[in-house]
C-alpha cells in the first residue's frame, strides 16, 4: 500500500483559534486528521481546491503543537506521515495611533508591547511610512 502525502497546516495558528486550516495534494474527500498536543482534536475533508479546515471543539492554547495527516481512502493509501509541527502563538496587540491631523510631520501612540518591539506604521494598508522602537515608557513616534 502507498503512504498518502504529507499535509500541511497553515501558520500562523493563533491562541484561541477553533478552526485550523492547511492544505493537501491527497485527492479531494480524503480525511486529515488534526491532533493537538498529540491528542486527536478533529477531522476534516480536503475540499476541490486542495485545502481544508477543522474545527476543534476546545480553544487552542498558546504554546501547543499542531500537526495533521491525511488519509486517502479512495486509493487505499495508509495515512501520512504527520505534518511539520506548527507552536500556538499569542496575537501581538495592536498598537494604539495618537490623533493625526493634516499637515503632521509625525505620527505617535503607545503600546503594551515589550520596550524595543518594532512598529510599522502603514497607511491604506500597503505603504509603510515608518517604522519606531517601543521605548521603556511604552510610547513609540515615527518622524
Amino acid at each position: 500500500l502507498e503512504q498518502s502525502d504529507t499535509p500541511t497546516v497553515s501558520t500562523p495558528v493563533l491562541t484561541g483559534s477553533t478552526s485550523i486550516s492547511g492544505t493537501s495534494t491527497e485527492t479531494p474527500g480524503s480525511v486529515v486528521n488534526v491532533v493537538v498536543d498529540n491528542k486527536h482534536a478533529a477531522t476534516t475533508v480536503v475540499n476541490s481546491s486542495g485545502s481544508w479546515t477543522a474545527k476543534v471543539t476546545v480553544p487552542v492554547p498558546p504554546g501547543s503543537t499542531v500537526t495533521a495527516t491525511v488519509t486517502n481512502t479512495a486509493h487505499k493509501e495508509v495515512p501520512s506521515l504527520p505534518s511539520p509541527p506548527v507552536v500556538v502563538v499569542s496575537q501581538t496587540p495592536a498598537p494604539k495611533i495618537s490623533p493625526v491631523y493634516s499637515g503632521a510631520t509625525e505620527i505617535s501612540g503607545t503600546s503594551t508591547t515589550p520596550s524595543g518591539t518594532i512598529i510599522a506604521v502603514i497607511a491604506d494598508g500597503t505603504t509603510q511610512l515608518g517604522e519606531a522602537t517601543v521605548t521603556v515608557g511604552s510610547t513609540w513616534t515615527v518622524t
